[in-house]
């Protein structure tokens, strides 16, 4: 009796670099084809071998992109720009920087975290601590000013919001600018 399978070609490897962007998003539907075409003998084993280290390797690669999230709010002539980086599942760095948008330098004075930050539950809001200092500078049009400072914060079950606040004078002139950030944005 004749056999009713048809011989396909194996793969070569510059094959998977072609479908690699398929293979991502389709993982499923790939792994049970991989498996029919075994069983049918159309593909040799040193090949699927191949094709599965590569397949593990590319996803071990994506899962390691770590890019911070970022999110801002603009008040006046200034806007509040916060950076977070997750470190680990209940781990993040909290960066932030302040954009002046304004047409003339201005000399302006902050406190001591620049940007204040804080977790809470989502109900009550934390205090946020700051020391104000006092420290000064002159700030030119289109420039991002950061104090440098990273803080790193474990989050706790009940933690839901990342509450923060920028506290500084600009011309005399007191200034509060608020971001809160829910934390199932960042994951």
């Amino acid at each position: 009796m004749g056999s009713s399978y048809q011989y396909v070609e194996p793969f070569m490897l510059t094959d998977f670099v072609k479908f690699s962007p398929i293979i991502s998003e389709n993982k499923g539907y790939v792994y049970q084809s991989l498996i029919i075409l075994i069983m049918k003998g159309c593909i040799k084993m040193r090949n699927v071998i191949i094709l599965c280290f590569l397949i593990i390797l590319m996803m071990g690669c994506q899962s390691k992109e770590n890019k911070p999230y970022v999110k801002e709010v603009s008040s006046e002539l200034f806007t509040l720009r916060v950076k977070i980086e997750q470190i680990e599942k209940s781990q993040i760095r909290v960066s932030s920087e302040l954009v002046y948008k304004g047409d003339k330098s201005i000399k302006f004075v902050h406190s001591d975290p620049l940007v204040g930050a804080a977790l809470g539950d989502g109900i009550t809001r934390p205090d946020i601590i700051y020391s104000f200092v006092g420290t000064s500078g002159t700030l030119e049009k289109n420039q991002v000013y950061s104090d440098g400072k990273e803080r790193v914060f474990e989050i706790g079950s009940k933690d839901k919001i990342l509450y923060t606040q920028a506290f500084f004078t600009s011309n005399d002139e007191k200034k509060v600018i608020d971001l809160e950030i829910n934390l199932d944005e960042i994951s």
